[in-house]
């Protein structure tokens, strides 16, 4: 690598590096992300019934419920708003003797779960210096007063409504943005399922893939809360949370199954019908016994086991199938992507079931292990593609080239006299035609006329370049100069003549240089050929050897 490549390298890292710098600072050095929440916090200092100082963020309210209270402060700007966001809870909130509002969850499609709801209860002056009381309970008919319960409140704010929203929308961007890259993996692996005219071809069913990463990624993006907190609307999308996931069990296995060497139908047949029962197990569940879908996590949780087994099982098969076999795959990638995701997932069922802050993620680690799966398998359609590519370029190579000579051959000398300088109006033509050949053969052998072949190849196409010799016959070339000078031409010629003498081989020329479209092209081949034809008579004058015109 030279110096100025290198040289060049810097500027392109001095430039990444200050971008990179300039966004970091502007997300996390400024107001976008800092001082929000902290400024306008007012979650902690809340006193319970029963005397105890806690922070609204640690609530966990059961059926049984709690009731906390704080004073407000003396004075308030005139936009300020008492905001949280009410977590599957039933709430009454009053200010000093005055019932301000009630919310009881109505009982829906998925149950009394409605997931999150963002509250603002306008501040207005009379209300300074009076005590909040909340009285909080769980949808769900759970146990637990205020630590072991369901229901929740969160980002418990003094300010303006407007503050409270960007507050929320904020602190779940980068989950939002997880979620709709997987969204957009899934969108570009199906536009490129629907682009490739050969479906058969493709290396594993992209269809299944780009569904799979669709459904899921509208999982995580409503599992943010992101639209829920702009729009209010919550059980619809309730509903999709419980239904998507199974939905993504019968793409899933129909893309693994795709992946395999195996690839058995019957496969794909097992698990459409243990989708079909896990879907109606869900329905069953809440309709005839009346189950929340709240509580149906034991049912998703023995769904998944299965599918992952069965996944298992399929991938462990193909796996000692080829070894037994002596087949050779490559799943460099779909296996980094599954380890990848596998740990992330690790790290995610921990921190849910330890409820550790210190591993908390908020999904995020599922959705980045779900971003670098996804990444990998479109690596490895990528990687792929480009080999068959290449592949096609060497058939397409092989086609239009002569195999002895390295020289195009008829085929694509046609193709260049359609497409190539020759329609350019100004070029030189060249007929070259092999003296002695059939002398060679019937004395020395085939090889040596092979040999006199391809040297004569070689001599052209270091004069005329590789793209500019074609193999017409058995020893009949044919070359093309883009110069736009005669002179330059016959030089060319001359240098040819040159390079033969030097291997003492010989051969008869026919040379035509056409200016501007000065001679119809069936012209010049005709006039290059019969000079070419007049050298030859001159070649075999008084030999015994003559050479019949064709």
């Amino acid at each position: 690598m030279n110096n100025k490549s290198i040289n060049i390298q810097i500027l392109h890292a001095i430039y990444c590096i200050t971008v990179i710098a300039i966004l970091g600072y502007a997300v996390f050095g400024t107001d976008l992300t800092q001082g929000g929440s902290k400024r306008y916090d007012w979650s902690r200092g809340w006193e319970t019934d029963d005397g105890r100082i806690i922070s609204t963020d640690d609530i966990r309210a059961g059926a049984e419920g709690i009731t906390i209270s704080k004073e407000l402060p003396d004075a308030f700007n005139a936009d300020d708003s008492l905001c949280f966001v009410a977590d599957n809870i039933s709430f009454t909130l009053s200010i000093g003797d005055d019932e301000i509002y009630s919310f009881t969850s109505e009982e829906n499609l998925t149950g009394k779960g409605y997931g999150i709801l963002r509250q603002s209860f306008p501040l207005h002056p009379q209300y300074a210096g009076k005590v909040v009381t909340i009285t909080l309970r769980s949808v769900f008919d759970d146990s637990g007063r205020d630590t072991d319960g369901d229901g929740q409140i969160q980002n418990m704010c003094i300010c303006p409504e407007k503050a409270h929203t960007a507050i929320l929308l904020l602190g779940r961007l980068l989950s939002a943005l997880l979620s709709l890259l997987i969204i957009f993996f899934g969108v570009l692996l199906s536009g490129i399922y629907i682009a490739v005219p050969r479906k058969d071809l493709l290396l594993f069913n992209m269809a299944a893939l780009g569904l799979m990463a669709i459904l899921l990624g509208l999982w995580c993006f409503i599992q943010t809360g992101f639209i829920q907190l702009i729009t209010g609307r919550t059980i619809g999308l309730r509903i999709l949370t419980y239904v998507l996931v199974i939905f993504v069990e019968y793409p899933t296995l129909v893309f693994v199954n795709s992946y395999t060497i195996l690839k058995k139908s019957a496969y794909t047949k097992i698990m459409f019908a243990f989708w079909l029962m896990s879907f109606a197990s869900l329905f069953v569940m809440r309709f005839t016994l009346g189950i929340d879908c709240h509580n149906t996590l034991p049912l998703f949780s023995f769904s998944y086991g299965v599918v992952l087994f069965f996944l298992a099982c399929i991938l462990i098969e193909d796996i000692m199938y080829c070894k037994a076999n002596n087949i050779t795959r490559n799943r460099k990638h779909f296996v980094t992507g599954a380890i990848c995701f596998t740990a992330c997932s690790a790290v995610e069922i921990l921190s849910y079931v330890t409820k550790e802050k210190i591993i908390s993620s908020n999904g995020n680690m599922l959705r980045i292990g779900l971003c670098f799966f996804f990444f990998e398998m479109l690596m490895q359609f990528l990687y792929w593609w480009s080999g068959e590519q290449e592949g096609k370029e060497q058939l397409i190579r092989i086609g239009f080239n002569d195999l002895m000579t390295g020289t195009g051959n008829r085929r694509a000398f046609e193709e260049f006299s359609k497409t190539g300088i020759i329609r350019d109006g100004t070029y030189g033509y060249l007929m070259c035609d092999i003296n002695g050949l059939k002398q060679v053969n019937d004395v020395e052998g085939h090889d040596a006329g092979d040999a006199l072949i391809k040297d004569v190849a070689s001599c052209m196409l270091e004069v005329f370049g590789e793209k500019k010799v074609f193999r017409l016959g058995g020893d009949e070339f044919v070359a093309i100069s883009d110069t736009d000078n005669e002179g330059s031409f016959q030089s060319m010629v001359r240098d040819l003549r040159g390079k033969l003498d030097e291997r003492k081989r010989s051969a008869s020329l026919g040379a035509v240089f056409v200016e501007n479209n000065n001679m119809d092209f069936r012209e010049v081949r005709k006039v290059a050929d019969k000079l070419m034809y007049d050298e030859k008579e001159r070649f075999y004058q008084g030999r015994h050897e003559r050479r019949r015109r064709r």
